[in-house]
């Protein structure tokens, strides 16, 4: 069971770090995506007002409103850009991976430890395993209980 265990928690971080970057770099694209437009509507504006000739104070007073409503739209799009950033988890370094790998080669020690629960190994069980499946053996009270494990790892009883 135990070397069960550290072959799928090693199978489980790893696929959480990687998901956890993909998710990261995904919503790094989309931030990218929303913020540019913002900053050239902002330089597109604040060109357009720079541009003008100062005696045409009407048209003046228009454009720079309309480069004020930018600057307040981009700056607003930057702090909710910046509170999103804040709530990202952080990426993993090297000394917290290391931290994890040990972990990892612990969760068998974890398993059999006097303190451990059987609710904590149930929540052990529940993040190792992707599928169980139980094969009556006819009519009787016996059946094949087969475990699929994350990494690929199968054991049957």
């Amino acid at each position: 069971m135990s070397a069960a265990i550290s072959r799928s928690a090693i199978e489980v971080n790893l696929q959480v770090a990687e998901d956890l970057e993909l998710e990261r770099r995904q919503l790094h694209s989309q931030w990218k995506q929303r913020l540019e437009p913002a900053a050239y509507a902002t330089a597109l504006a604040r060109r357009r007002y720079e541009s003008l000739d100062p005696d045409d104070r009407l048209v003046a007073h228009a454009l720079e409103r309309d480069w004020d409503a930018a600057l307040v739209a981009e700056r607003k799009l930057s702090d909710n850009h910046r509170r999103a950033v804040q709530h990202e988890p952080e990426q993993l370094s090297e000394a917290d991976e290391a931290g994890v790998r040990r972990l990892v080669e612990n969760i068998p020690a974890l398993w059999n430890a006097p303190s451990t629960t059987a609710a904590d190994r149930q929540a052990i069980a529940r993040i190792m395993l992707e599928r169980v499946v139980i094969a009556l053996r006819g009519a009787t009270e016996h059946a094949d209980l087969t475990c699929h494990r994350v990494g690929g790892i199968v054991t049957r009883r």
